[in-house]
């Protein structure tokens, strides 16, 4: 019977240190899975952020092209869809969230119209297009061209 004790409290013993062991290394990976998950987060808000300013920029590329072709209406009402857009837009850090919303504000001073040297306008358009893609996300390695 004391063998048979013995034997049992090896066992129980044994047991409960596999499954303290099992417990511990679990808890351990669940904190590394809600980390890769936070990661993961952060690198989603980037790549939003570089998706939105790239719309952005073919929204400015496109009111140049609505002013070479004289359409100054749809060139107006995309720019200051542009310049709102971007005085309400919310990058990673606020130093380069102010620097947008400056862009903006300078987008949303430009006048379009038939009276203004259209090659002017469209300089100016092109100098803030410019600016904004200095403020772009680098490219990960796994998005750059072969």
């Amino acid at each position: 019977m004391k063998r048979f004790l013995a034997r049992l409290l090896t066992v129980v013993v044994f047991g409960a240190i596999v499954y303290y062991a099992g417990w511990f290394q679990g808890r351990g990976g669940f904190r590394s899975e809600t980390s890769d998950v936070e990661t993961l987060r952060g690198e989603l808000q980037v790549e939003r952020n570089r998706g939105r300013l790239m719309h952005l920029r073919s929204i400015l590329f496109q009111v140049v092209m609505d002013i070479h072709n004289e359409n100054f209406g749809v060139a107006r009402e995309r720019l200051q869809s542009a310049a709102k857009q971007l005085k309400e837009f919310q990058a990673s850090d606020a130093p380069q969230t102010q620097a947008i919303h400056q862009l903006g504000e300078r987008l949303g001073a430009i006048v379009l119209g038939a009276g203004a040297d259209p090659a002017l306008q469209q300089e100016r358009i092109l100098n803030i297009a410019s600016e904004l893609d200095a403020h772009l996300p680098a490219e990960s390695e796994e998005d750059q061209p072969l």
